[in-house]
């Protein structure tokens, strides 16, 4: 029997870039994570860039002013525009209300991904600039929102995630049977799919509690483009939550036991840690690294493939330049 496939990942301080912390993930024996191995090596093949972000990671130099600054730009940009108005900005405080309104403002701009809107495509790259970062920065004032709040009660179950995307991607419909493997709780440091389209999953809406989403907004996931999210989180959902949010999905006229649904998140690879550290002792280190360097693709000592990424940082005037 040959060896597991291993994706080690190096990243590295904000500012320092050669102070590193490398990092290693087993795949999983399924389709659906030799599918996304298999896209995500197309775009390691490419020339193309890399955005990490990295969410709910209290102890780094993002903080939620830093996220609403960022925002306000990306609001004052396509206000400026003139053909669409945002009247919410952030003012020193965030609200769940306040996200899923930027977030409701997004999902009208730029359709879904497969059809964009006219709006997004007769846009300057400005505008289309702005309109991405307010899906970004708002989903990262969110994790940022939870994780202090869970961190004054239980800190060892605070959520932190980082999420990686690239500007050039291949997309695969996700074979059937790898929905049989989607799970609302993933285990700690897990790698899972990329929710690599426009609109909401079910427990996202869910756990959003988010009245404003249109029907059209509510896309289980369905394609695997190579993008990947991971969950450095010590939160997992118990059984109540499971029959609350099952009860839920019923109400509204969805079967629970239907995996088309995708409900929660398909690992592709799980964590290889090395030593024991609590969760919080393992988010506050981590905290000093939050840029992505390099992936690094292996099975045993034989490195298949590798590919070092340019850093860029969260700021708004440094994202997005090369998206069309």
């Amino acid at each position: 029997m040959g060896h597991p496939i291993n994706i080690d990942i190096t990243f590295c301080h904000y500012q320092n870039h050669e102070e590193t912390l490398e990092l290693s993930w087993e795949l999983m024996p399924h389709l659906g994570a030799l599918v996304w191995l298999k896209c995500l090596k197309k775009i390691m093949d490419s020339n193309t860039d890399l955005e990490a972000r990295f969410a709910g990671f209290r102890h780094g130099y993002i903080t939620m002013d830093y996220l609403g600054e960022n925002i306000n730009k990306c609001v004052d940009l396509i206000n400026e525009d003139g053909r669409h108005h945002i009247k919410e900005r952030y003012e020193g405080k965030f609200s769940q209300e306040f996200s899923n309104a930027i977030h409701h403002h997004f999902e009208v701009l730029v359709g879904p991904a497969w059809q964009p809107t006219e709006f997004y495509l007769k846009s300057p790259q400005d505008v289309k600039r702005a309109i991405l970062g307010l899906n970004q920065y708002i989903h990262d004032m969110e994790g940022m929102d939870r994780a202090i709040a869970t961190a004054e009660d239980c800190p060892d179950r605070v959520h932190t995630s980082v999420h990686v995307e690239f500007l050039k991607k291949v997309r695969y419909e996700i074979p059937d049977e790898a929905y049989d493997y989607f799970t609302i709780n993933p285990k700690f440091g897990d790698i899972v799919l990329h929710y690599a389209q426009i609109g909401k999953s079910l427990l996202e809406i869910y756990l959003d509690q988010d009245e404003d989403v249109e029907e059209g907004g509510i896309q289980p996931l369905r394609s695997v483009t190579g993008e990947f999210d991971i969950f450095f989180s010590g939160l997992s959902m118990d059984s109540n939550f499971e029959k609350d949010f099952h009860n839920s999905l019923r109400e509204n006229g969805y079967d629970p036991e239907d995996k088309k649904l995708a409900l929660g998140f398909l690992p592709v690879a799980k964590f290889c840690p090395k030593g024991e550290k609590s969760v919080s002792q393992f988010q506050e280190e981590f905290s000093q690294f939050l840029g992505m360097r390099k992936i690094k693709i292996r099975q045993g000592q034989t490195e298949l493939l590798a590919k070092e990424f340019e850093v860029i940082p969260l700021d708004f005037e440094k994202r997005f330049h090369n998206y069309g």
